[in-house]
């Protein structure tokens, strides 16, 4: 099923029968959040949900994106702490051994990274531009911006300056050009030490 399909059945077991019903989605084609969602606005009464969406094939809707969901997209309260998702999808991801997806929505470990330029600069005017859910909502502290290969200015000064390093505005576009040409030559965004590493480099280089 997708979306409209479970939406239109719901609903007319919904007008066929005052019967408790309960939706059961797996995610085999990626649609088990959004069809569970669509059950509930459709009248459904319930959901079976796993916590991080384990279960067979392809898994089960999971219980932290659905909840969530149903709160931003559907003003529906589930009367769940969401602010303990994180923490619980943690604690299952280990005991099953299985580890959280990285860009997993809700409590994946990166699914608040943000690196664009226009992301970061807009995060920094008005977090709610990019962020329909904040990381501190479901229990996760605030990852800081990616320096790589897509970041912009802004990103790369407040970066510097978390790492005790201050670069003026103008010095700052011209040292991007050089992060954007390292990051594609790592392949992949700078940690921290390198990004240090790096500014520290360039920066004393121009002042000899």
């Amino acid at each position: 099923l997708n979306p409209m399909q479970t939406h239109a059945r719901i609903s007319a077991l919904r007008a066929a029968s005052d019967m408790d019903i309960e939706f059961h989605g797996h995610n085999d084609l990626g649609m088990a959040t959004a069809n569970t969602v669509a059950a509930f606005l459709a009248g459904a009464d319930c959901a079976s949900v796993t916590v991080t969406g384990l279960g067979e094939r392809a898994g089960n809707a999971p219980l932290e994106e659905v909840a969530t969901a149903l709160s931003r997209s559907a003003d529906i309260d589930t009367g769940l702490d969401i602010k303990r998702f994180t923490e619980l999808s943690e604690q299952v991801a280990h005991a099953s051994d299985r580890r959280l997806r990285w860009d997993k929505p809700v409590t994946g470990p990166g699914s608040f990274t943000h690196e664009s330029g226009i992301h970061c600069s807009g995060l920094m005017a008005h977090r709610t531009s990019y962020e329909v859910l904040s990381p501190e909502e479901v229990g996760m502290t605030p990852p800081e911006y990616v320096i790589g290969r897509h970041s912009g200015a802004r990103a790369l000064i407040h970066a510097a300056h978390r790492l005790g390093i201050e670069i003026a505005d103008a010095r700052a576009n011209q040292l991007l050009l050089l992060v954007r040409e390292e990051a594609i030559q790592l392949g992949r965004a700078f940690t921290e030490d390198e990004l240090q590493f790096f500014l520290q480099s360039k920066l004393k280089h121009e002042a000899s």
